[in-house]
């Protein structure tokens, strides 16, 4: 079934909503219907948690089934198209709520000529692994970020929702597609609001988005609601200094309705949670912990320090990482962090896996409870020690869970592995 209407509406409760939404690229693409069958059931929100993560709830590492080798011909996923020197991995999506099995890897890739998503699958015990393949293409390197919800339809079928950082105008948005129908054209929210100043109404935007992530999710009987995270450089009316501004925006979907796109005033877009100077601090990747929180990865050039911080809505950023040594090698030297990903593997154990594309993966472990950090730790055996510019896998808590990276070794290759512990813990 196609969905062409979409009614997106801003609410004072700085809520949009989005019905019977539709996608797909000005630049076309092909279509996708790739989607698993409803005897797989997704993993949502605990009940009652309105801002719980989504994701596995077992120790299924999603891999393949060593005693099972001769059904699975080929365990890895690749992206065959690859062309090297001129293709770029910029983000990579497991997709928040999904099905352990089965389920699909998204890739926002950037070549000579534009940017493109595809979509590929990681083997099960039964299958072969499917490799990456084209589902939407765009003019242009503007689409700076990528993530992906799973959700259940009005006729009980699954669907996705893909979330996408466009940066083909002045001020960034966020487009939404839906996997069942990359024709329609895509629902749209602007990256910016207005903060009071004396009597004043002064804006605040971003103009180059380059992080999306999903903090929080809400299901109901109508359908659902996500809280993203966003990242990216922009400005403020009242001065000519660029920031980096990381925000959040809710987002529900209401599986029942259906309508056009209507605007709204300022009421309904993002809210800001913190601001850095450009000028004087590198950020380099930013992911959701929770709905009113982010993990910030950046350098302090001036100081010639490392920092990792939690910033977020209600109260002070929370150091992470101060450090003039670079995690990845060991050296004294300002690190290159690629990409993040927050599992969420207890109440109390937080994982943050962090990369760099020369190879090599930094893991923070933090206590969300009681704000404070277990440990750290930089991998230098297996798989992990691999991994380049993007990494993506499970969030939500179980006893272990599955990661997927770039292999720095060979950038065509998707490296599956079981996420490790840190030696302490």
């Amino acid at each position: 079934m196609k969905f062409h209407n979409i009614l997106l509406t801003l609410l004072a409760s700085s809520t949009i909503v989005l019905t019977g939404c539709g996608g797909g690229s000005s630049s076309g693409g092909s279509s996708s219907g790739d989607l698993p069958d409803t005897n797989n059931t997704p993993v949502d929100p605990a009940p009652g948690d309105s801002t719980g993560d989504s994701g596995s709830n077992d120790g299924d590492n999603g891999g393949t089934d060593d005693s099972n080798d001769d059904a699975v011909l080929d365990p890895q996923v690749s992206d065959q198209s690859w062309s090297a020197g001129d293709d770029e991995m910029i983000d990579m999506i497991w997709p928040y709520a999904d099905i352990e099995s089965e389920a699909p890897l998204y890739l926002l890739k950037h070549t000579s000529s534009g940017a493109k998503i595809m979509k590929g699958k990681p083997a099960t015990s039964t299958e072969s692994a499917e490799d990456f393949a084209e589902v939407l293409s765009f003019t242009g390197n503007t689409v700076g970020a990528i993530e992906a919800y799973r959700f259940i339809d009005a006729n009980g079928q699954p669907d996705r929702l893909i979330y996408t950082c466009d940066n083909s105008s002045g001020t960034s948005s966020i487009n939404i597609y839906k996997e069942s129908d990359f024709g329609a054209t895509p629902a749209s929210l602007p990256l910016y609001n207005y903060y009071p100043l004396g009597a004043a109404n002064v804006r605040w935007d971003i103009s180059n988005c380059d992080s999306l992530s999903i903090g929080a999710a809400t299901v109901s009987t109508s359908g659902f609601s996500v809280t993203l995270i966003v990242g990216g450089i922009g400005g403020e009316q009242i001065t000519t200094a660029n920031f980096y501004q990381v925000a959040k925006a809710e987002i529900a979907f209401n599986i029942n309705a259906g309508g056009s796109i209507t605007t709204g005033t300022y009421a309904g877009l993002p809210t800001r949670i913190n601001k850095y100077d450009a000028n004087n601090n590198d950020i380099q990747a930013v992911h959701a912990l929770d709905g009113n929180s982010a993990i910030v990865a950046f350098t302090a050039p001036a100081n010639s320090q490392n920092r990792v911080h939690l910033t977020r809505d209600a109260g002070s950023d929370i150091n992470l990482v101060i450090s003039g040594e670079n995690k990845f090698d060991g050296t004294t030297s300002l690190w290159d962090v690629k990409d993040i990903h927050v599992w969420k593997k207890s109440a109390t154990d937080a994982r943050v896996y962090m990369t760099s594309p020369a190879g090599g993966s930094f893991l923070i472990s933090y206590n969300p409870t009681n704000l404070t950090k277990n440990g750290d730790h930089t991998f230098t055996s297996g798989d992990i020690q691999h991994c380049g510019d993007v990494i993506t896998g499970f969030r939500s808590p179980a006893t272990s869970g599955t990661l997927w990276c770039q292999d720095s070794t060979d950038a065509a290759e998707i490296l599956e592995f079981t996420a490790p512990d840190m030696p302490a813990l």
